[in-house]
């Protein structure tokens, strides 16, 4: 596995204004490589309140545990009290740990998180965790304020290693509150927000709301692939559906009434320029989100304007056999409103 491209072993990160998100849920990923894991509790992050007192924790298992040595643990203390030691978990000693050994000299991608019901840790894909003792809720499992968080040997711990890429995220919305990625150029220019490009793309401290829950997968709610498809089926739905079915309905009355001949071959014309022209619309589109970046969210909203326009030329085409009967047979001439779709010839209309 790559290094990080950023060291954090070392800071302290002052997340002081997400406190109250922070006490409910977060999650925090990064990666980590112990040279050597000598000391009794070596420090990955420690959480500590306006007192410094520890919230939460998740350090090396050094030689005073013996068999577990190598591994990591994980556990917080809550406002309630709840729990063995006032750890919430319903698990031996409320706390729980990684299921193989970090003390091999190689990195690896650590995650803690905390949800409203339950705690993780995630190391390299293998997750464990434990949840509430029985009876127990959410609000049972919120934390004492925390003021900030320390990572590695920030706090004297022993900690022989490294740090780095780290993301924090708080709350159940898990909004990312901090990460160390590398800027990529410049950062943001201007005004920019990390709203309007990507989190790779940042540096320093964050808003951008994420639409997933805690532990699970990066998956950003202007995800490119959900907005695409959304405008596939907003811009071609329509059109497509009306095309098949005015291609269904001539190829049946060609099939019971083969002596019939279709007069308006611009209508013909007219449903296949539909589908093409709301081709080339989402082409654009979809320019925007991968050349122009940070425009999808934008795109979406200007979909609905589009869409309207595409209506207005739906309805256009379908008026357009009436019209076309009325100047070719007079303003009285008579018709079948079920072959609206097939301009025949009125004597042919069967009754």
């Amino acid at each position: 596995m790559p290094a990080p491209a950023v060291s954090t072993n070392g800071k302290t990160i002052d997340v002081s204004a997400f406190s109250d998100a922070f006490s409910k849920s977060f999650r925090i990923k990064c990666k980590v490589k112990f040279d050597a894991m000598n000391a009794n509790y070596p420090n990955i992050f420690h959480g500590l309140s306006a007192s410094d007192d520890v919230v939460f924790t998740s350090h090396g298992l050094g030689p005073v545990y013996g068999g577990k040595r190598g591994k990591a643990c994980f556990y917080s203390q809550t406002k309630s009290g709840m729990g063995p030691h006032g750890r919430g978990l319903d698990a031996p000693g409320g706390w729980i740990g990684t299921s193989k050994r970090m003390d091999d000299g190689n990195w690896h991608v650590f995650e803690l998180v905390k949800t409203g019901t339950n705690a993780q840790i995630i190391l390299d894909g293998e997750k464990v965790e434990a949840g509430l003792p029985s009876g127990k809720t959410a609000e049972d499992f919120i934390l004492r304020p925390i003021k900030s968080i320390q990572v590695g040997s920030a706090k004297s711990s022993g900690f022989n290693g490294d740090i780095g890429d780290v993301e924090i995220h708080a709350g159940y919305a898990n909004k990312l509150i901090y990460s160390d990625i590398t800027c990529k150029g410049d950062g943001l220019p201007g005004k920019a927000t990390c709203d309007e490009q990507d989190v790779t793309a940042c540096d320093g401290k964050y808003t951008k709301d994420l639409v997933v829950q805690a532990g699970a997968p990066d998956t950003l709610l202007d995800d490119f692939a959900v907005h695409s498809a959304l405008a596939a089926a907003a811009l071609l739905g329509p059109g497509l559906f009306v095309w098949l079915m005015d291609r269904l309905a001539r190829g049946l009355s060609t099939f019971f009434y083969p002596d019939q001949k279709l007069l308006n071959d611009f209508l013909d014309l007219g449903y296949a320029y539909l589908p093409l022209t709301w081709l080339a619309s989402l082409a654009h589109y979809l320019k925007l989100g991968l050349v122009d970046a940070g425009q999808v969210l934008p795109t979406a909203a200007r979909t609905a304007s589009f869409f309207v326009a595409g209506l207005a030329e739906l309805l256009g085409t379908l008026i357009l056999p009436l019209v076309s009967k009325e100047w070719k047979n007079g303003s009285n001439s008579s018709y079948n409103c079920n072959q609206i779709t097939q301009i025949v010839p009125h004597s042919s209309i069967p009754y």
